[in-house]
């Protein structure tokens, strides 16, 4: 039988991510070290809440999982620098970080079992692709326009 422990150390692999309106973004593809490390930070956020809002859940999930596990970012996209972005400045930030999130989400969803996907595909017959849930504050506009490259809050 082969012990998992003596298997010699292999680098990390790399999950490349695209999104619309942000740019390209390279994580990790997370480990039980990794887990550890985004629940840590996500309590540390939280800050003692014990029941988090919906929205309020998704976006300190979004932070600390950006924060752990991303190794590339477009410029302005630095994860130890996303708790200090301005929130007033950029108001779309919050919804951008949340797409980012999604899309890996997505991306990691290609690697895991079916019962264990996290990206919610709609049922039969509706051709929709349900993707990580985003309260209505932080949609795209009514009129289903994209974001601008300004709304990115690159430079």
């Amino acid at each position: 039988m082969t012990n998992p422990t003596s298997q010699p150390n292999r680098p990390p692999q790399m999950l490349v991510v695209e999104v619309p309106n942000v740019g390209r973004f390279v994580f990790r593809r997370r480990t039980i070290g990794d887990e550890i490390r985004i629940g840590a930070l996500y309590e540390e956020r939280l800050g003692g809440v014990a029941a988090p809002t919906p929205s309020l859940d998704l976006l300190v999930s979004a932070f600390a999982t950006l924060r752990v596990l991303c190794a590339d970012h477009p410029p302005g996209w630095e994860p130890h620098l996303l708790e200090q972005v301005d929130a007033l400045a950029e108001p779309n930030r919050t919804s951008l970080m949340i797409q980012v999130y999604g899309a890996l989400s997505a991306r990691e969803d290609e690697f895991r079992p079916e019962a264990h996907k996290r990206v919610q595909k709609a049922g039969p017959g509706d051709g929709a692709d349900r993707r990580v849930p985003v309260p209505e504050k932080v949609q795209p506009s009514a009129d289903g326009s994209p974001l601008s490259g300004d709304d990115a809050g690159g430079d």
